[in-house]
Formats: C-alpha cells, structure tokens, sequence
C-alpha cells in the first residue's frame, strides 16, 4: 500500500511539473538595447559606383544615327500635319528616288554646261587631233594676219597653234605625223617645263577649237602671246 502511494506521488510530481512549469527568462530582468547603424563603407560604394556595370542610376540612353535622326523628324512631322508616318523601308524608297533625280540634274547640267575636253560636237566627230595638214615649209605668220584680217580668229588660233608643232617638229621635241592627238605630242616631249607649257597650250586649242568657246580678238592675242613665248623657249 505504501509504495502505491509512493507511486501515484511521484506522477503527480511529474505531472505537475510538466504541465505548471514556468521557462526561466520569465523570470529575467527586462532589457532593452539600442540598434546601432552600421557605418557605411563610402569608399568600397564609390569604387564600384565608378564601374560602368555596378552603376545602376546611370540612364543609358542609345545613341541615335544620322538616319534614324532624319527618319524620327519626318515622322514626327507628318504625325503633326497628317497624323501619318513612314517605315524604314518606305523612307529606303523615298531616298533611292531622291538619289537617282540627283544623278539626273547634275548629268543634264554638266550635258548642257559641257566644255573643253569633255565636248564633242554632233556635227564633226572629233578625235582631238590635228588636221591632215602639211605643215613643213608653211608661211603661218602669213596665215595668221590673213585670218585675224578675215575676223576668223577661231582659225588664227588653230594656225598659230599649227606654227607652234611647226617650230617643236623642227627643232626634234616631236615628230609630226596628220591625225596625231595632241596627248600623243605631249607624251613625246621629254623637258618637263615645255611639257607643261605645251599641255596648257593645247588645252585653250582644243576649248576653242572643238569646244564651246567663242573667240575674239583679245582671246586670240593671249593665245598667241602663250604661244610665241613657248616658240621662243623651243628655238631659243
């Protein structure tokens, strides 16, 4: 009987204790403590602020072509006035066109304005070379005066032009030849001074000869002052 009761007191004990126990921080003064901030490492944010990939503010904005600058002010304009807008490919078109009407003024310009070299008349087929002219033994000075007597001061500049292969065959600088292109004379000469000379001499003769240049009186006396001054160079 004893230890029955002896029992039945010690699961009452453990019981009790279970079910009425108290945890000990109940019994622990209450205390309160200050959150202190931690201090920011300016230097490490500054660091890696600096680094294109760690800048998360930095507004990236895309840098826009010459094109697509043209393309947005069209847009935004017919958007304006037409409430209407173009693609890329539409405005591609538009730019080919504009390009080729272009191409075609600047070809009819340089058609109707065409001088010089670049002219070649329908009337005569021209080949930039010398009539087929006998010019050993000819009297120029003589056929000058009698064409500038005569107002033809587009035939004085082509004999006097004449007198000066005269005076460059006889003296050996080319060898005279009918048809020979006046490149074909220039390209035999070996002085480099009356080379040039000569270029700029031929190309007021071919101006005025085959091309749209209309010459006068003053015209001719330059052409022939250039043209005795380089005769003087060759047999001087």
């Amino acid at each position: 009987m004893r230890k029955l009761l002896l029992i039945l007191i010690f699961f009452s004990g453990c019981f009790v204790s279970v079910n009425g126990a108290v945890d000990s921080l109940f019994y622990a003064p209450d205390e309160f403590l200050e959150v202190q901030p931690v201090e920011q490492d300016t230097l490490t944010y500054n660091k890696f602020k600096q680094q294109k990939f760690y800048n998360y503010y930095e507004i990236k904005q895309e840098k826009k072509s010459f094109y697509q600058i043209i393309l947005d002010w069209i847009n935004s304009w017919m958007s304006d006035k037409y409430n209407r807008t173009i693609t890329s490919h539409t405005f591609n078109v538009l730019l080919w066109a504009i390009g080729l009407l272009f191409i075609v003024i600047v070809g009819v310009i340089f058609y109707k304005n065409r001088t010089g070299l670049f002219y070649v008349s329908k009337k005569k087929k021209i080949v930039y070379s010398i009539e087929d002219e006998d010019i050993e033994g000819q009297d120029f000075d003589r056929l000058i005066e009698l064409a500038v007597k005569e107002g033809q001061f587009a035939e004085a500049i082509r004999r006097q032009y004449l007198k000066t292969l005269q005076a460059l065959h006889e003296k050996g600088f080319i060898a005279y030849e009918a048809f020979k292109t006046v490149n074909e004379y220039a390209y035999e000469m070996q002085d480099s001074k009356l080379k040039s000379l000569f270029r700029d001499l031929s190309k007021e003769f071919v101006y005025f000869r085959y091309g749209k240049g209309v010459a006068g009186k003053e015209i001719f006396f330059e052409f022939q002052s250039e043209s005795e001054e380089l005769i003087k160079k060759i047999t001087g």
